[in-house]
């Protein structure tokens, strides 16, 4: 037996112990070994010692004492040049919990540099041999056995095999050709390795979920630098989760864990396959994947699967690239600063619920993405409610792109700074059945400060839309099958929208002051109308509304229409310019379908009504009622303060019945102000009023106004009209086809009247000056042609009827409404029949006849004029 004590003053506390059985000294120097007691030899072979070395002495001072002061105090007694160790067992114990053994241990060791040694580097260097058939490291819970090590090259460690195992079974691995490269344990209980790596390993991990691990303050400090292995089976187990994966290749400049902070890696690279993280609720598995720390990495073949409850959510991708910080994953900090998904296919199904799943509400960690990238996504929702179903889907197509920003998802929420789609398909299947969407188009989104949550089973939502545009060949349509919008391209931004604020549409719009809508071409169209426009643009900043042009016209063209008829009725069509509304009511309108507007602008319009006299009139027809009739019966809301029509055009063309010629007569040039326009919450007083000025067949200048009660039971009006000279001969556009009389001569020097007019009749007043009026009745609407009576009758009429001239005559201008026939066609009446006593065709006695006829018929009050 042999002890080795410490320097005077120290404490012994079994600082070192050798049990040797054959112990050999090779040219043993007896005379220093008897007279100075310092044993001198060649070389000291020790056959199947015992070693035990005990880390516990501390000085006076407080020093710690390690093996290194031990072996320098050897030197004053021992004189050596080689001390070797045969099947040997060594045992050294460096603090409470840390522990090294070693069994069959063969070492060598050169005692002259070892006891020269001033530090532990000349310590390693003095080993010339060193190998064992097993040894086992203890620190603290973690067990280390290496099996068949040796030493290889300078301060090269090598093993058959190391097992890992404790910590209360959390970790268990077998790793096979291991070479580790200056091993260092100190007295601070501090593992540290210059160098480590393994040809194949396989490694069990039980992690302690989170909430049920025990505080340990005291835990082993581990540096591990420039590490590398090969072939290994990796499995992490945590609670009801687990992870497993083979790595072909794994690599690190460091890894370091100081006591119970998190492991931090650096250069950290990883290659594998076959890689599967699987819990109750969702499995996620990749093919392979090649990761780098602060690199791109990837992984081919992703799955996800995730299901909770009725709700499930299924993942694909051929391929993702991904950018992170892996010490930031392992401190559960699980943060991406990029990822990149090709084939990204996205399958949600969502029940509606109104209470929250169990343990909904724990606390999980949550990811963020500061930067990600789909190419060619196909992204279908479903969303469940009751026995109804909708469905939102972004199917795969070509070159379609998805692109997101500052990404933060938690199991409760979602929000996303920025999110850009460009696709060209979209569609939404409505609970109805109905389908709305691109099936083959352009959808660019521009989308911003996106959040989601649920709170006790209520999903809110909010968002702002930068900028959406819509583009699709085939027609957007919105509407029923005989009721739709048709466009192909709509666009729209600046608009921030809620789950708080999109059920109350006033709230909205309030919110969004600067939102804008823009439709560049357009259409409405049911069976009896159509109606399009060019280039419509909506801002709510000062709510206007702004087209470069409008029209309306019936459904069927006029031949087909008339063709079909079976009475006589007004074919009507509008063309426009610009057209600008201001002071438009959106939310009002969104609310109760109210029209509520300050003005309204239309330019160049053109405005046309054809009717064919040779359909019969329709006895059991609907009624037209007059102007203020048609707004008051209008079913939704109207409030219009004025409109302005700017440069327009108003043909009326009547086809004859005999001979199918079609007479125009034409109002070019035509201003107008349209004024108070309504049909709610009218009070006594209210009335319609139109100014306008136009040209006459592009000669006369006409100038009429007209104010219609809304109030008055029979819709009393008053029309004043003014007409400026010109050649009579003008109005034969008209007269020739439409009554086959042609007017050869004549000059108007004035023309004024003033007609009162009601539901049922109008009387008034016309003075027509004009000179050399000369007349001629024709066939067929031929000016050149005339039978011999309508000679005789043309004759008889400027010698006899009509008046060559008049300078101060009035004319009555009396008219009956037929109420088949338009306003238009009443207001060509009254003014024909002014123009017929004037000239003397009809006299004025016999429509004062007429009219007080129709008085007593009806039994109404006496017009005044």
């Amino acid at each position: 037996n042999f002890a080795m004590l410490s320097k005077p003053g120290t404490k012994l506390r079994n600082f070192i112990d050798i049990r040797v059985p054959y112990f050999e000294l090779t040219k043993l120097d007896w005379y220093r070994l008897i007279f100075d007691q310092q044993m001198a030899a060649k070389e000291a072979v020790l056959v199947d010692p015992v070693i035990n070395y005990s880390r516990r002495i501390k000085s006076k001072a407080g020093k710690k004492l390690d093996l290194f002061d031990a072996l320098l105090n050897l030197d004053s007694m021992v004189s050596l040049e080689n001390v070797a160790i045969k099947n040997g067992q060594v045992k050294m114990q460096f603090g409470a919990a840390t522990s090294f053994s070693v069994q069959h241990i063969n070492l060598k060791i050169k005692s002259d540099r070892l006891l020269n040694s001033i530090n532990k580097e000349g310590i390693r260097n003095a080993v010339e041999q060193l190998s064992f058939s097993k040894g086992v490291l203890i620190t603290k819970g973690i067990t280390a056995e290496l099996n068949d090590a040796r030493l290889t090259g300078e301060n090269l460690v090598y093993a058959d095999q190391i097992k890992l195992s404790g910590l209360q079974n959390k970790i268990k691995a077998t790793i096979n050709n291991v070479y580790l490269d200056n091993v260092q344990l100190d007295d601070a209980e501090e593992i540290a390795v210059d160098g480590l790596r393994w040809e194949n390993a396989d490694v069990l991990i039980r992690a302690i979920p989170a909430g049920k691990q025990k505080s340990n303050n005291n835990e082993t400090s581990i540096i591990i630098q420039h590490f590398s292995g090969n072939n290994t089976r990796l499995k992490i187990a945590s609670g009801v989760s687990s992870i497993s994966t083979f790595i072909s290749s794994l690599t690190a400049s460091s890894l370091i864990k100081n006591g119970n902070d998190p492991i931090n890696v650096n250069g950290f690279t990883m290659a594998g396959k076959d890689f599967l993280f699987t819990n109750p609720q969702m499995n996620l598995s990749a093919a392979a994947y090649d990761l780098s720390d602060e690199k791109l990495s990837s992984l081919t073949d992703v799955r996800l699967s995730h299901i909770k409850g009725r709700d499930s959510l299924t993942v694909s991708s051929s391929y993702i690239q991904l950018q992170t910080n892996l010490n930031d994953l392992i401190s559960n900090n699980l943060h991406l600063q990029s990822l990149k998904a090709n084939d990204l296919v996205v399958v949600l199904n969502k029940w509606d619920t109104s209470t929250s799943p169990p343990g909904n509400d724990q606390l999980q960690n949550a990811l963020r993405i500061d930067q990600l990238t789909a190419n060619e996504p196909d992204i279908t929702l479903t969303t469940h409610r009751n026995d109804s179903v909708s469905i939102i889907n972004i199917p795969k197509s070509e070159n379609s792109l998805v692109k997101a920003s500052n990404i933060f998802l938690s199991p409760n929420e979602m929000k996303i700074g920025t999110l850009q789609v460009n696709t060209t398909a979209a569609t939404y299947l409505k609970t109805t059945g109905e389908i709305i969407g691109i099936e083959k188009g352009k959808i660019e989104l521009d989308l911003s400060n996106i959040s989601l949550a649920t709170k006790k089973g209520k999903i809110t939502w909010s968002g702002s839309a930068n900028f959406i545009s819509l583009q699709n060949p085939k027609g957007l349509s919105m509407g029923g099958r005989n009721n739709n919008f048709l466009f192909e391209n709509a666009s729209l931004g600046n608009l921030n929208i809620s789950s708080e604020h999109l059920p109350d549409f006033s709230q909205l719009f309030k919110a969004n002051l600067s939102a804008w809508l823009h439709i560049p071409e357009g259409k409405f169209i049911d069976s009896s109308r159509t109606v399009q426009w060019h280039n419509a643009r909506f801002d709510n900043s000062n709510r206007t509304l702004s087209l470069d042009s409008f029209s309306y016209n019936p459904t069927q063209s006029i031949d087909s229409a008339v063709a079909r008829a079976l009475y006589r009725f007004d074919y009507m069509t509008l063309k426009t310019g610009a057209m600008k509304i201001t002071g438009l009511d959106v939310a009002q309108f969104e609310k109760d379908s109210s029209f509520i507007a300050e003005n309204i602008i239309i330019t160049h319009p053109v405005f046309t009504v054809f009717t064919d006299l040779k359909l019969p009139r329709n006895t059991i027809r609907k009624d037209k009622p007059l102007l203020v009739n048609i707004i008051k019966n209008m079913d939704l809301p109207v409030l219009v303060n004025a409109l302005e029509i700017v440069n327009g055009n108003i043909t009326y063309t009547e086809r004859n019945a005999g001979s199918r010629n079609e007479g125009d007569l034409l109002f070019s040039n035509v201003n107008a102000t349209i004024e108070n326009i309504r049909n709610r919450n009218l009070l006594p007083g209210d009335s319609l009023s139109i100014n306008a000025k136009a040209n006459l067949m592009d000669a006369a200048e006409i100038n009429i106004n007209l104010r219609q009660s809304y109030t008055d039971s029979l819709s009393g009006f008053v029309l004043n009209g003014k007409v400026g000279g010109t050649d009579l001969f003008v109005l034969n556009t008209f007269l020739l086809p439409a009554v086959n009389i042609k007017i050869d001569k004549g000059v108007l020097d004035s023309m004024h009247f003033k007609v009162i007019g009601r539901d049922d009749i109008a009387l008034g007043e016309m003075n027509l000056h004009y000179h050399d009026l000369r007349i001629k009745f024709i066939k067929n609407g031929d000016p050149d042609h005339s039978t011999f009576f309508q000679k005789i009758l043309s004759f008889a009429a400027n010698t006899f009827i009509l008046k060559n001239k008049n300078s101060s005559r009035k004319g009555v201008m009396y008219a009956k409404h037929e109420i088949k026939s338009s306003f238009v066609n009443y207001i060509v009446k009254m003014t024909l029949s002014g123009m017929s006593t004037s000239v003397g065709f009809k006299k004025n006695r016999k429509l004062i006849k007429q009219y007080n006829k129709e008085l007593e018929k009806n039994k109404n009050v006496e017009i005044v004029l």
